[in-house]
């Protein structure tokens, strides 16, 4: 009889599995990366029972090449990443297997078979993302295959893998070398990626027909995660994105030859500690001392693609004096995949709603979110967004920061239900306390001291109504785990009784 074994995942308690091996039903934490953990055979590296590897591998291949059982983490989307690291794995127990000293030919017989099965599978359309770094990972496993082991590159068809490669890389990637992933995290994440596609076609001695230039992303790259790192080493988590930097990315592109720095504020200088803005159509980041007040600001309004995409147009934070008064509530694999959706919805940013609609599916951008405007001024900005997620209804946010503090008017036109009501919400940092002092009129605290005060009022002529008491999930700079926060709620009904809109606007005095 087969020895159980244990699946071992730094997130999560170690996992015994039986044999037979029930590849697509064995989900324990009901976790998606868990699973991909489990399926890519990643696991399995530091396996040293050699014998028991070759059991596993023998499992996965009946199942899923002589069985065909529909894993989607084998055969569909959900697989692409998985089975780019699945190669891999494959191909180093191969070398592991052909380095012992007694060498097991069924279990580099199996290797062998998995991995032609592997790159065949890579190949297909049908696990292929179009436009995402996934994508991309896929080309990088199969390149590699060519480059590095010379007896299977007749199995990858090249001319195919760089033209779909190309096609990728124009959608992951802005010709100034900004991301079309909306993330902080990916804009790094995607870094080191692009760089060793680039490295592996250089060493194929391909050109590519693709706008990208590396140079462009790496110092486009520097310029925005440096603008968006905090003075406590976190980013502002806009889009799907952790707090954490990875220091290993940045050290890996940025460290200079004869000093290898590990602190994220070092690897992105000069932009890390700039005053000043840096802005485009889909970010704005602001960072300077006023009146002795050390502001950081952060805001997002764009959508060019499913990829990453969270409902987070018109979205902002603030941080002052290193207190992060409003803060986007991030994202994180390790949570349920209902907190998942929570945490990317517009219900869980600080943006608009109107009751009884919902904001458009995302997997189709229509063009119309994006930053209109960004100045900056002696001594503050001025910021205009907009974004038009309910059909026929544009969002139109302006932000002004001072000397005095902020002021944020939003703007609703087009076609409303009749006495519609509209709902404003702002997503507290954690630890800020909200206390009500009159009808719309609210302190905010922190650690007991008085930061801000705050003043809502509407150009409608029905009572405004501010609610303080509702929480939402905030993701930690360990993602592992979540806190809640106060959300600031500004219910607006509208006094307009005729079914175009244009006289409606809200605004949010924030007094430093």
């Amino acid at each position: 009889m087969k020895q159980a074994f244990w699946v071992r995942h730094s997130a999560f308690k170690p996992y015994k599995v039986s044999f037979p091996i029930q590849w697509r039903l064995i989900d324990p934490y009901k976790n998606k990366n868990w699973l991909h953990h489990f399926n890519s055979l990643r696991w399995l590296l530091n396996e040293t029972n050699d014998g028991l590897i070759k059991d596993i591998l023998m499992s996965f291949y009946n199942y899923h090449c002589v069985k065909k059982v529909n894993n989607p983490y084998y055969f569909d989307l959900r697989g692409d990443h998985t089975g780019a690291i699945r190669l891999g794995v494959l191909c180093t127990l191969k070398d592991r297997f052909e380095a012992a000293e007694e060498k097991s030919i069924p279990s580099i017989g199996i290797c062998n078979r998995l991995i032609l099965e592997e790159i065949r599978n890579l190949q297909r359309p049908q696990i292929y993302r179009i436009g995402h770094n996934h994508g991309l990972m896929l080309d990088i496993a199969l390149l590699k295959i060519i480059v590095e082991r010379q007896d299977l590159a007749k199995y990858v068809n090249l001319e195919f893998v760089v033209e779909r490669s190309a096609e990728t890389l124009d959608l992951m990637w802005y010709e100034s070398g900004l991301t079309k992933e909306h993330s902080i995290s990916y804009q790094e994440y995607n870094l080191p990626i692009t760089i060793e596609y680039f490295e592996l076609l250089e060493l194929l001695d391909i050109v590519l027909t693709s706008v990208v230039r590396l140079s462009n992303i790496i110092k486009e790259s520097k310029k925005i995660l440096g603008f968006a790192l905090k003075s406590n080493g976190e980013y502002f988590p806009l889009g799907d994105s952790f707090r954490e930097p990875k220091p290993a990315i940045l050290e890996e592109v940025y460290a200079k030859a004869s000093k290898k720095e590990t602190n994220a504020h070092e690897l992105l200088s000069p932009y890390s500690m700039e005053e000043g803005c840096y802005g485009n159509e889909h970010f704005f980041f602001y960072r300077k001392t006023i009146n002795g007040k050390k502001i950081h600001f952060a805001a997002t309004s764009c959508w060019d693609s499913h990829s990453h995409k969270q409902n987070d147009e018109l979205s902002f934070c603030l941080e002052v004096d290193g207190v992060s008064l409003f803060d986007d509530p991030g994202y994180s694999e390790f949570v349920s995949r209902k907190t998942g959706l929570l945490l990317g919805s517009e219900q869980n940013h600080s943006t608009l709603q109107v009751l009884g609609t919902e904001w458009s599916d995302k997997s189709t951008p229509n063009g119309k979110s994006y930053i209109i405007s960004h100045q900056e001024e002696l001594d503050g900005f001025r910021l205009k967004m907009q974004c038009e997620r309910v059909e026929g209804v544009v969002f139109t946010r302006e932000i002004e920061l001072n000397n005095d503090g902020v002021t944020i008017k939003d703007v609703i036109s087009g076609a409303l239900p009749q006495s519609a009501e509209v709902v404003r919400r702002f997503v507290c940092g954690e630890g800020i306390q909200v206390n009500k002092l009159k009808t719309d009129y609210l302190t905010l605290t922190y650690d007991n001291r008085h930061i801000t005060n705050i003043q809502l009022y509407s150009s409608q002529l029905l009572s405004d109504e501010i609610n303080h008491d509702e929480q939402i999930d905030l993701v930690l700079r360990d993602r592992r785990y979540v806190s809640p926060v106060k959300v600031l709620e500004h219910k607006v009904k509208s006094s307009n009784t005729q079914q175009v809109i244009d006289d409606f606007f809200a605004i949010m005095e924030v007094r430093f």
